[in-house]
């Protein structure tokens, strides 16, 4: 787990730790209020693993721990309430000071932020062919005349230590925009895998080099139209000139080039509403694994033979 995340799942999960009490009078008893829905956050947040003794002393109160109730309140002795109180104001002590040291390490504006996670490289000649592709499809998207947003259109923010993940950070302008060109970049990739596909086929027909070659320039053809008709979509979503229509043509295509070969692009988890609707996620590529195996597969097929 990425430590931006991990930043944001111990914030979330720290809000939901709250309860409250109400001493009975004339009694030994106090009535408590939100214990269960505190016990739920609580156990969320164990499973990152650093709170395992925590557990195990509220779970020696077992009636308590598991306790289920509609209206989420229990009747308590006062000393066992102590205890737990105690407890759990050890958790939320934790949890305030793994926030504070996370806090160190990444920046705190996160707001645009994209963070883009690299393909599983081995060589390190493929990193710098990639950070190559990264600006090509930066600097081509972003540099239109059109894209006047105040200072920096983007900038590297942060290396996420221990992986191949890398944070840009960009103006809010070129960050909407930046997220239009990845869901048409998205549409661009499902057509060139889907073209990878089709070409494999056709090199495995028993046909003479000429035939084959017309069928191969068709669907490179297809796969061009595609491009076009993804291009066409920014000519209706602003006016642009034509010179920042071909420069955003080629972003699109380094884009889904560069997601052929297994990079992925996400937001923060705290991100705006609206950047968070400009930027796809990885569940909308599912139709893409799909095509992604059924190309490994006719690979395979003329491998056996």
């Amino acid at each position: 787990m990425r430590l931006r995340e991990l930043r944001a799942i111990l914030g979330q999960y720290k809000d939901k730790i709250k309860y409250e009490s109400k001493a009975i009078q004339h009694s030994s008893k106090t009535d408590v209020y939100g214990l269960q829905k505190t016990f739920n956050a609580i156990n969320q947040v164990a499973k990152l693993g650093f709170l395992d003794a925590d557990i195990k002393r509220l779970s020696r109160f077992e009636s308590v721990y598991n306790f289920r109730s509609k209206n989420d309140s229990m009747r308590l002795e006062i000393s066992e309430y102590r205890e737990i109180d105690t407890t759990i104001n050890i958790i939320k002590e934790k949890i305030e000071g793994y926030q504070k040291l996370l806090s160190i390490s990444i920046p705190e504006n996160e707001e645009n932020v994209l963070s883009v996670r690299l393909p599983q490289y081995k060589e390190i000649s493929d990193l710098k062919e990639f950070f190559d592709k990264l600006e090509k499809a930066l600097h081509n998207g972003l540099k239109i005349e059109e894209n006047t947003g105040d200072g920096q259109k983007y900038q590297l923010q942060n290396f996420d230590t221990g992986s191949l993940w890398v944070d840009i950070l960009f103006n809010k302008e070129s960050l909407l925009l930046f997220g239009q060109l990845i869901k048409l970049a998205i549409n661009y990739q499902k057509a060139s895998l889907t073209q990878r596909k089709m070409e494999l086929e056709v090199e495995h027909l028993e046909l003479d080099l000429e035939l084959k070659k017309t069928y191969t320039d068709a669907i490179k053809q297809r796969l061009k139209l595609t491009l076009d008709a993804e291009t066409k979509n920014l000519e209706s979503s602003g006016n642009y000139s034509e010179e920042s229509i071909n420069s955003m043509r080629m972003s699109i295509q380094t884009l889904g080039n560069l997601m052929n070969e297994g990079t992925q692009f996400h937001t923060p988890l705290n991100a705006p509403d609206d950047v968070r609707q400009a930027m796809p996620e990885p569940p909308e590529t599912k139709v893409i694994d799909t095509i992604q195996n059924l190309l490994e597969s006719v690979t395979e097929q003329q491998g056996d033979e």
